[in-house]
Protein backbone atom coordinates (compact mmCIF):
# COMPACT_ATOMS: atom_id res chain seq x y z
CA UNK A 1 0.00 0.00 0.00
CA UNK A 2 1.14 3.12 -0.76
CA UNK A 3 2.47 5.77 1.95
CA UNK A 4 0.57 8.93 2.82
CA UNK A 5 2.88 12.00 2.31
CA UNK A 6 4.36 12.95 5.35
CA UNK A 7 2.62 16.51 6.15
CA UNK A 8 -0.73 13.88 6.29
CA UNK A 9 0.66 11.20 8.57
CA UNK A 10 1.85 14.62 10.53
CA UNK A 11 -1.90 16.11 10.67
CA UNK A 12 -3.18 12.99 11.03
CA UNK A 13 -0.74 12.64 14.57
CA UNK A 14 -1.91 16.15 15.74
CA UNK A 15 -5.40 15.18 15.52
CA UNK A 16 -4.80 12.02 17.58
CA UNK A 17 -2.32 14.35 20.09
CA UNK A 18 -5.17 17.08 19.97
CA UNK A 19 -7.99 14.69 20.68
CA UNK A 20 -6.45 12.54 23.44
CA UNK A 21 -5.22 15.60 25.64
CA UNK A 22 -1.49 14.02 25.67
CA UNK A 23 0.24 16.11 23.24
CA UNK A 24 3.83 16.32 24.11
CA UNK A 25 6.84 18.86 23.09
CA UNK A 26 6.06 22.39 21.94
CA UNK A 27 2.64 23.81 22.22
CA UNK A 28 2.62 25.62 18.84
CA UNK A 29 3.37 22.08 17.22
CA UNK A 30 -0.19 21.19 17.02
CA UNK A 31 -1.28 24.89 15.58
CA UNK A 32 1.26 24.02 12.61
CA UNK A 33 0.06 20.76 12.23
CA UNK A 34 -3.16 21.95 12.11
CA UNK A 35 -2.69 24.39 9.58
CA UNK A 36 -0.91 22.68 7.39
CA UNK A 37 -3.67 19.45 7.75
CA UNK A 38 -6.34 22.33 7.13
CA UNK A 39 -4.77 23.24 4.22
CA UNK A 40 -4.32 19.73 2.67
CA UNK A 41 -6.99 17.82 4.11
CA UNK A 42 -10.32 19.86 5.03
CA UNK A 43 -12.52 16.93 5.82
CA UNK A 44 -10.39 16.74 9.08
CA UNK A 45 -11.79 19.84 10.41
CA UNK A 46 -15.05 18.35 10.91
CA UNK A 47 -13.63 15.51 12.43
CA UNK A 48 -11.95 17.84 15.08
CA UNK A 49 -14.90 19.41 15.54
CA UNK A 50 -16.87 16.34 16.21
CA UNK A 51 -14.05 14.61 18.54
CA UNK A 52 -13.79 17.97 20.65
CA UNK A 53 -17.57 18.16 21.33
CA UNK A 54 -18.13 14.70 22.22
CA UNK A 55 -14.75 15.16 24.72
CA UNK A 56 -16.20 18.81 25.87
CA UNK A 57 -19.46 16.95 26.79
CA UNK A 58 -18.19 13.80 28.70
CA UNK A 59 -16.18 16.33 30.87
CA UNK A 60 -19.15 18.67 31.99
CA UNK A 61 -20.92 16.03 32.92
CA UNK A 62 -18.30 14.60 35.09
CA UNK A 63 -18.77 14.94 38.49
CA UNK A 64 -16.79 17.54 39.57
CA UNK A 65 -16.31 19.41 36.51
CA UNK A 66 -15.10 22.77 36.38
CA UNK A 67 -16.14 23.58 32.81
CA UNK A 68 -17.34 27.46 32.60
CA UNK A 69 -21.21 28.48 32.06
CA UNK A 70 -20.25 29.63 28.43
CA UNK A 71 -18.36 25.46 27.84
CA UNK A 72 -22.18 24.38 28.66
CA UNK A 73 -23.71 25.23 25.52
CA UNK A 74 -22.69 21.58 24.05
CA UNK A 75 -24.25 19.80 26.73
CA UNK A 76 -27.63 22.10 26.38
CA UNK A 77 -27.27 20.88 22.52
CA UNK A 78 -27.71 17.04 23.98
CA UNK A 79 -30.93 18.48 26.47
CA UNK A 80 -34.16 18.63 25.80
CA UNK A 81 -35.29 21.84 24.19
CA UNK A 82 -38.49 23.63 25.61
CA UNK A 83 -40.15 22.29 22.55
CA UNK A 84 -39.44 19.06 23.24
CA UNK A 85 -40.55 18.88 26.72
CA UNK A 86 -44.03 20.53 25.61
CA UNK A 87 -44.73 18.19 22.82
CA UNK A 88 -44.08 15.84 25.64
CA UNK A 89 -46.28 16.85 27.92
CA UNK A 90 -48.94 17.02 25.42
CA UNK A 91 -48.71 13.67 24.76
CA UNK A 92 -48.83 12.41 28.17
CA UNK A 93 -51.92 15.01 28.55
CA UNK A 94 -53.19 13.24 25.77
CA UNK A 95 -52.74 9.93 26.92
CA UNK A 96 -54.42 10.86 30.58
CA UNK A 97 -57.92 12.89 28.36
CA UNK A 98 -58.49 8.72 26.89
CA UNK A 99 -57.53 6.21 30.07
CA UNK A 100 -59.46 8.76 32.83
CA UNK A 101 -62.90 8.57 31.34
CA UNK A 102 -62.08 4.80 30.57
CA UNK A 103 -60.78 4.28 34.45
CA UNK A 104 -63.98 6.45 35.45
CA UNK A 105 -66.31 3.86 33.95
CA UNK A 106 -64.76 0.93 35.41
CA UNK A 107 -64.83 2.53 38.93
CA UNK A 108 -68.47 2.96 37.94
CA UNK A 109 -69.30 -0.77 36.36
CA UNK A 110 -67.54 -1.95 39.88
CA UNK A 111 -69.89 0.00 42.12
CA UNK A 112 -72.43 -0.95 39.78
CA UNK A 113 -71.81 -4.54 40.81
CA UNK A 114 -71.56 -3.72 44.30
CA UNK A 115 -75.01 -2.12 44.24
CA UNK A 116 -76.90 -5.22 42.46
CA UNK A 117 -75.10 -7.33 44.95
CA UNK A 118 -76.84 -5.50 47.29
CA UNK A 119 -80.13 -5.12 45.95
CA UNK A 120 -79.98 -8.85 45.85
CA UNK A 121 -79.24 -9.58 49.30
CA UNK A 122 -82.78 -7.71 49.89
CA UNK A 123 -84.43 -9.59 47.72
CA UNK A 124 -83.51 -12.85 48.92
CA UNK A 125 -84.27 -11.35 52.62
CA UNK A 126 -87.90 -10.83 51.29
CA UNK A 127 -88.18 -14.62 50.58
CA UNK A 128 -86.48 -15.39 54.14
CA UNK A 129 -89.37 -13.15 55.11
CA UNK A 130 -92.44 -14.59 53.36
CA UNK A 131 -90.75 -17.94 54.28
CA UNK A 132 -91.69 -17.16 58.06
CA UNK A 133 -94.90 -15.11 57.82
CA UNK A 134 -97.14 -16.96 55.93
CA UNK A 135 -96.50 -15.99 52.61
CA UNK A 136 -96.90 -11.76 53.43
CA UNK A 137 -94.62 -9.54 52.13
CA UNK A 138 -92.49 -7.01 53.94
CA UNK A 139 -94.26 -4.27 53.73
CA UNK A 140 -94.66 -0.79 55.44
CA UNK A 141 -97.35 1.51 57.62
CA UNK A 142 -96.69 4.61 55.67
CA UNK A 143 -95.19 5.97 52.48
CA UNK A 144 -92.66 7.78 53.92
CA UNK A 145 -91.13 7.04 57.14
CA UNK A 146 -88.36 9.06 58.65
CA UNK A 147 -86.90 11.65 61.31
CA UNK A 148 -87.94 13.97 59.05
CA UNK A 149 -91.62 13.29 58.59
CA UNK A 150 -93.52 13.88 61.78
CA UNK A 151 -90.20 12.03 63.99
CA UNK A 152 -91.42 8.99 62.49
CA UNK A 153 -88.91 5.81 63.46
CA UNK A 154 -88.04 3.21 61.81
CA UNK A 155 -85.18 1.35 63.37
CA UNK A 156 -86.17 0.59 66.79
CA UNK A 157 -90.06 -1.21 67.17
CA UNK A 158 -89.77 -0.47 70.99
CA UNK A 159 -89.94 3.48 70.36
CA UNK A 160 -92.84 5.10 70.82
CA UNK A 161 -92.78 7.07 67.23
CA UNK A 162 -91.80 3.83 65.70
CA UNK A 163 -93.23 2.65 62.32
CA UNK A 164 -93.49 -0.54 61.03
CA UNK A 165 -91.52 -1.03 57.83
CA UNK A 166 -89.85 -3.06 55.70
CA UNK A 167 -86.21 -2.14 56.52
CA UNK A 168 -86.57 -2.93 60.39
CA UNK A 169 -88.82 -6.31 59.09
CA UNK A 170 -85.64 -7.79 56.53
CA UNK A 171 -82.75 -6.17 58.80
CA UNK A 172 -82.91 -9.17 61.01
CA UNK A 173 -82.07 -11.53 57.74
CA UNK A 174 -79.12 -8.96 56.60
CA UNK A 175 -77.32 -9.99 59.64
CA UNK A 176 -78.10 -6.38 60.61
CA UNK A 177 -75.38 -5.27 58.37
CA UNK A 178 -76.83 -1.94 56.92
CA UNK A 179 -74.23 -1.89 54.20
CA UNK A 180 -76.41 -3.53 51.96
CA UNK A 181 -79.05 -0.73 51.94
CA UNK A 182 -76.80 1.64 50.67
CA UNK A 183 -75.96 2.15 47.15
CA UNK A 184 -72.29 2.85 46.58
CA UNK A 185 -72.65 5.49 43.94
CA UNK A 186 -75.38 7.05 45.58
CA UNK A 187 -75.12 10.37 47.68
CA UNK A 188 -76.68 11.40 51.03
CA UNK A 189 -80.25 14.27 50.51
CA UNK A 190 -79.14 16.34 53.29
CA UNK A 191 -82.63 17.89 52.80
CA UNK A 192 -83.92 14.49 54.37
CA UNK A 193 -81.35 14.32 57.20
CA UNK A 194 -82.68 15.48 60.50
CA UNK A 195 -79.46 17.02 62.86
CA UNK A 196 -78.50 15.31 65.42
CA UNK A 197 -80.71 11.83 64.59
CA UNK A 198 -78.30 8.75 64.10
CA UNK A 199 -80.95 6.73 61.82
CA UNK A 200 -79.24 4.99 59.01
CA UNK A 201 -79.10 6.07 55.51
CA UNK A 202 -80.86 3.90 52.86
CA UNK A 203 -80.21 3.95 48.92
CA UNK A 204 -83.59 1.75 47.58
CA UNK A 205 -87.18 2.13 47.92
CA UNK A 206 -89.60 -0.12 47.59
CA UNK A 207 -92.29 -0.50 44.86
CA UNK A 208 -95.94 0.30 45.94
CA UNK A 209 -97.18 -2.49 44.03
CA UNK A 210 -95.65 -5.50 45.54
CA UNK A 211 -94.20 -3.88 48.81
CA UNK A 212 -97.79 -2.53 50.27
CA UNK A 213 -98.70 0.61 52.89
CA UNK A 214 -101.36 -0.16 54.98
CA UNK A 215 -102.63 3.54 54.29
CA UNK A 216 -102.61 3.08 50.82
CA UNK A 217 -105.94 4.42 49.43
CA UNK A 218 -106.04 2.09 46.54
CA UNK A 219 -106.20 -1.43 47.11
CA UNK A 220 -103.28 -2.53 45.06
CA UNK A 221 -100.95 -0.62 46.79
CA UNK A 222 -101.85 -2.52 50.02
CA UNK A 223 -100.32 -5.34 51.63
CA UNK A 224 -100.20 -8.73 49.95
CA UNK A 225 -99.14 -12.25 49.98
CA UNK A 226 -96.51 -13.33 47.66
CA UNK A 227 -99.00 -15.82 45.84
CA UNK A 228 -101.11 -12.04 44.98
CA UNK A 229 -98.57 -11.22 42.21
CA UNK A 230 -99.20 -11.84 39.06
CA UNK A 231 -95.65 -12.89 37.99
CA UNK A 232 -93.04 -12.98 40.72
CA UNK A 233 -90.46 -13.07 38.24
CA UNK A 234 -91.13 -9.68 36.39
CA UNK A 235 -92.44 -8.13 40.08
CA UNK A 236 -89.77 -5.47 41.62
CA UNK A 237 -89.63 -5.25 45.03
CA UNK A 238 -87.32 -2.88 45.30
CA UNK A 239 -84.94 -0.36 43.22
CA UNK A 240 -82.64 2.02 43.60
CA UNK A 241 -83.58 5.77 45.07
CA UNK A 242 -80.92 7.61 42.99
CA UNK A 243 -79.52 9.18 46.52
CA UNK A 244 -78.94 7.85 50.23
CA UNK A 245 -82.16 8.83 52.29
CA UNK A 246 -82.76 8.89 56.05
CA UNK A 247 -85.96 7.11 55.82
CA UNK A 248 -88.27 4.63 54.27
CA UNK A 249 -89.39 4.90 51.29
CA UNK A 250 -92.77 3.06 49.62
CA UNK A 251 -93.36 4.62 45.96
CA UNK A 252 -93.00 4.69 42.05
CA UNK A 253 -91.24 7.03 40.09
CA UNK A 254 -92.29 10.70 41.76
CA UNK A 255 -91.49 14.06 42.01
CA UNK A 256 -90.38 15.37 44.99
CA UNK A 257 -91.35 18.55 46.60
CA UNK A 258 -89.40 18.03 49.46
CA UNK A 259 -86.28 16.51 48.47
CA UNK A 260 -83.40 17.83 46.92
CA UNK A 261 -83.51 14.58 44.35
CA UNK A 262 -86.50 16.23 41.96
CA UNK A 263 -87.53 12.84 40.43
CA UNK A 264 -86.87 9.78 41.86
CA UNK A 265 -85.41 7.22 41.02
CA UNK A 266 -82.45 8.54 39.31
CA UNK A 267 -80.01 6.46 36.91
CA UNK A 268 -76.90 6.54 38.71
CA UNK A 269 -75.67 3.59 37.07
CA UNK A 270 -74.41 4.50 33.26
CA UNK A 271 -78.32 5.88 33.09
CA UNK A 272 -80.18 2.80 34.48
CA UNK A 273 -80.87 1.62 37.76
CA UNK A 274 -80.76 -1.80 39.27
CA UNK A 275 -83.79 -3.61 40.88
CA UNK A 276 -84.61 -6.74 43.26
CA UNK A 277 -87.41 -9.04 41.88
CA UNK A 278 -89.95 -11.14 43.86
CA UNK A 279 -88.24 -14.20 42.60
CA UNK A 280 -85.02 -13.82 44.86
CA UNK A 281 -83.27 -12.54 41.71
CA UNK A 282 -82.02 -8.95 40.99
CA UNK A 283 -81.47 -6.98 37.56
CA UNK A 284 -79.77 -4.02 35.86
CA UNK A 285 -82.25 -1.62 33.98
CA UNK A 286 -80.38 -0.32 31.19
CA UNK A 287 -80.09 3.82 30.08
CA UNK A 288 -82.42 2.64 27.08
CA UNK A 289 -85.19 0.46 29.11
CA UNK A 290 -85.12 3.45 31.76
CA UNK A 291 -85.76 6.25 29.74
CA UNK A 292 -88.30 4.79 27.46
CA UNK A 293 -92.15 5.73 27.22
CA UNK A 294 -93.65 4.67 30.36
CA UNK A 295 -90.38 3.22 31.83
CA UNK A 296 -89.02 4.12 35.15
CA UNK A 297 -87.46 7.11 34.32
CA UNK A 298 -91.32 8.86 33.65
CA UNK A 299 -92.65 10.20 36.79
CA UNK A 300 -96.58 9.98 37.68
CA UNK A 301 -96.89 13.57 36.13
CA UNK A 302 -96.25 12.22 32.91
CA UNK A 303 -97.57 8.73 33.05
CA UNK A 304 -100.11 8.30 35.95
CA UNK A 305 -100.84 4.77 34.95
CA UNK A 306 -96.72 3.54 35.84
CA UNK A 307 -97.65 0.09 34.08
CA UNK A 308 -93.69 -0.70 34.65
CA UNK A 309 -93.81 -0.88 38.44
CA UNK A 310 -97.14 -2.85 37.79
CA UNK A 311 -95.93 -5.52 35.96
CA UNK A 312 -95.56 -9.05 37.70
CA UNK A 313 -97.18 -7.23 40.99
CA UNK A 314 -101.23 -6.67 39.91
CA UNK A 315 -103.13 -5.84 36.56
CA UNK A 316 -101.75 -3.23 33.92
CA UNK A 317 -103.68 0.21 33.30
CA UNK A 318 -104.34 -0.12 29.88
Amino acid sequence: MARRPARYRQAIHCVHEDSSGTATGNPAKPQICFSAFFRRVPQALQLCQRMNARTQYRDCLSPGSSTSDNDLSSCDAAAFTLIELLVVIAIIAILASLLLPALASAKERARSTKCVSNIRQLSIAAELYVDDHAQALPWSTRFWTAPSNQNFNYTYPTSPDFQSNFYAQLRPYLGNQDAFWQCPSAKEDASLTVPGDNSPLLGYFGNMYAIGVAVAPWPEARPKKQGDLKAPSRAKLFADNGANWQGVSIQVTVESIFSTTPVTPVGLHRGGINVALADGSARFVNAAEFNAAGGPGVSTLKDPRQNWWREGAVELVP
